[in-house]
């Protein structure tokens, strides 16, 4: 492995149960960037640790950063069903980007269009709203949603319009203005 960003000591860090949740994440990252394949087998136990910081790093790395497929139905379950909402927002990444960067992840297309909409209907959190509003634009129109100084509005600030032939092909419906 090549060191362009991980750091001596990464490699022990993440393994690390007693260290900080930020510092691992961080060390995740870097070694990741390097292509530490290695760790390949940890991020998958963390897909289902109690820390949602390294839930999310673990799925964002394994399908968003390294494209590999078998995780895509734990994308799917992690964006629509984690108890957190930045785990349900680095699923909503981590598709994003699979969907951008990968053979596979472009034949999947259609179905993580599907999946990140569905989420954006019926999501209760801001955040993760827009979050799939964003990547949703990226995937479809390679733009990013530039937020306002004010709190996202899935009724005003979504472009329904864009999404129509989406909804239809779904068989989805926009929510109601409230």
């Amino acid at each position: 492995m090549e060191r362009r960003k991980s750091k001596l000591g990464d490699e022990k860090l993440i393994y690390d149960e007693s260290a900080d949740m930020v510092d691992r994440d961080s060390a995740i990252f870097r070694l990741a960037v390097d292509g530490y394949e290695e760790m390949q087998p940890f991020l998958e136990n963390l897909l289902n640790h109690s820390q949602y910081m390294l839930r999310s790093r673990a799925i964002k790395v394994l399908l968003g950063g390294w494209g590999l497929s078998k995780y895509f139905d734990k994308a799917v379950e992690m964006l629509h069903s984690d108890p957190d909402y930045s785990v349900r927002s680095g699923a909503c990444f981590a598709l994003s980007q699979y969907a951008s960067n990968f053979e596979d992840g472009r034949k999947r297309r259609d179905n993580i269009i599907s999946q990140l909409i569905r989420r954006l209907l019926e999501e209760s959190d801001v955040a993760v709203q827009e979050s799939c509003y964003d990547e949703l634009l990226r995937i479809i129109e390679g733009k990013r949603f530039h937020s306002k100084n004010y709190e996202f509005n899935r009724n005003k600030d979504v472009d329904w319009k864009l999404f129509q032939p989406y909804l239809e092909k779904f068989n989805l419906e926009k929510p109601k203005q409230t």
